[in-house]
């Protein structure tokens, strides 16, 4: 089994929102089951289970075979009806590695970000992280759970941001 990202696929789309789950190389085998999901490769060696905690069986997913994947593919990230791809509206890029959350909600013309231990994942003044679909640049390091940031960095507009909003590295 190879999860795929381009080329020609067998995907995994779920019925309710036609949210394509994975892609797999067309070799290999995909059977759903009324209480979970099977993948096999092509000599029969299950390869991966998706069982009754995914929610996922034979009642809300759908199997299609020779899809060519849209250019930017990832899984979850775009719909497909049938015939078309459409990216998801909700899709947010994770542009690199999670560090924290927000801890305090923040609008958009604060400059002060509060995020537990902050200062322990080795960020620097001049860095830039990504919240949401904002990206910030550090301005100073307050202290261990506090930053100054400049809004709106990279030509992205300054937003509110919730608590517990995921705070990338890029």
């Amino acid at each position: 089994m190879v999860k795929i990202t381009t080329g020609t696929a067998k995907i995994l789309k779920r019925n309710s929102d036609n949210i394509v789950v994975r892609a797999y190389t067309a070799t290999d085998v995909i059977t759903l089951e009324s209480n979970q999901i099977k993948v096999a490769n092509s000599s029969g060696v299950e390869l991966e289970v998706w069982t009754q905690a995914t929610g996922y069986n034979n009642s809300n997913m759908t199997v299609h075979d020779s899809v060519t994947l849209p250019s930017g593919y990832a899984h979850g990230k775009f719909k497909y009806d049938g015939s078309s791809w459409a990216q998801d509206s909700n899709w947010i890029d994770h542009p690199g590695e999670p560090m924290g959350n927000v801890e305090t909600a923040i609008n958009d013309s604060a400059t002060n970000l509060h995020a537990i231990g902050i200062r322990d994942t080795r960020v620097e003044a001049g860095q830039t992280l990504q919240i949401e679909n904002e990206k910030v640049t550090i301005a100073a390091i307050v202290d261990i759970d506090n930053i100054t940031i400049s809004r709106g960095a990279a030509s992205t507009t300054a937003a509110s941001h919730a608590a517990n909003s995921i705070i990338y590295k890029i």
